[in-house]
């Protein structure tokens, strides 16, 4: 019974007391906090980087199994209410290798109803040209001599 009483109860409480306030602290900023403030960030960045109106229903994220799950994106024709691009559901696992490696890989990846609009406009340019990037034209330097 006296080794007991050595056994340092306080220190043990400690490290509870700091993994529990970690796994509580990761599951609020994973499960809660996360899936909104993404859903901002794509919808905003999606449409400066697309020029047209962005809209994504629901956004999940399961930190402890590393997924996401995305319904209900919408990319709108530019200036037009017409869907473009149209995804029903994405559901993307990453490998728990991905954290350790620091790089993104897929052990799965599912896409339910995509829908994509191609329409060839009377200018022979298509609903998409915009979105492909113009080469730039290089400008040739003068050499003196």
């Amino acid at each position: 019974m006296q080794s007991l009483r050595n056994f340092k109860l306080p220190r043990i409480k400690k490290y509870l007391w700091w993994v529990g306030s970690f796994l509580i602290l990761f599951t609020v900023i994973g499960f809660i906090l996360l899936p909104p403030l993404l859903k901002l960030i794509l919808i905003k960045k999606l449409s400066e980087n697309l020029h047209r109106q962005v809209t994504i229903q629901r956004i999940r994220i399961n930190p402890y199994t590393l997924t996401l799950d995305i319904q209900g994106l919408f990319i709108k024709e530019r200036n037009q209410t017409d869907n473009f691009f149209y995804l029903e559901k994405a559901f993307v696992n990453l490998a728990s290798l991905s954290l350790i490696k620091r790089a993104v890989i897929l052990e799965e990846l599912f896409i339910q109803k995509p829908y994509l609009k191609i329409v060839r406009q009377k200018d022979s340019s298509y609903n998409f040209s915009d979105l492909i990037e113009k080469p730039i034209p290089k400008t040739e330097k003068k050499t003196g001599g």
